[in-house]
């Protein structure tokens, strides 16, 4: 609920889907009208297990909220999630109560501008 409170309070529009039916796999909420988990993590060792389950149930955007203090290796573990679960299409997470955006350092081709 805390995570639903910041997107909110940050201005995005939350639907909580209804979970109750635990025989079908189901994403947690719409973030206006992206499919959105919410996972909590204590320790960056299953984030990219976390990932895969959020996938299988349908999820285009995990919202991971953070509660350990090893940015380095979860950045790491962020960038191989996108890199290697296609239906994955952006990671955010929430961090000392901020939400915050994962953004993948792509590389741009080398283009020679002349002036």
């Amino acid at each position: 609920m805390i995570t639903v409170y910041i997107l909110a309070g940050n201005g995005y529009a939350v639907e909580m889907l209804d979970e109750s039916d635990f025989e079908k796999l189901q994403y947690d909420i719409n973030i206006d009208d992206i499919p959105t988990e919410i996972k909590v993590m204590y320790g960056f060792r299953n984030i990219h297990k976390r990932a895969e389950k959020a996938a299988k149930q349908g999820a285009r955007r995990i919202i991971f909220y953070i509660n350990f203090d090893n940015d380095k290796e979860m950045f790491k573990r962020f960038d191989n999630v996108l890199k290697t679960i296609s239906s994955i299409d952006d990671i955010w997470y929430i961090k000392n109560g901020k939400l915050r955006f994962f953004i993948q350092k792509k590389i741009a081709p080398y283009k020679n501008i002349e002036g």
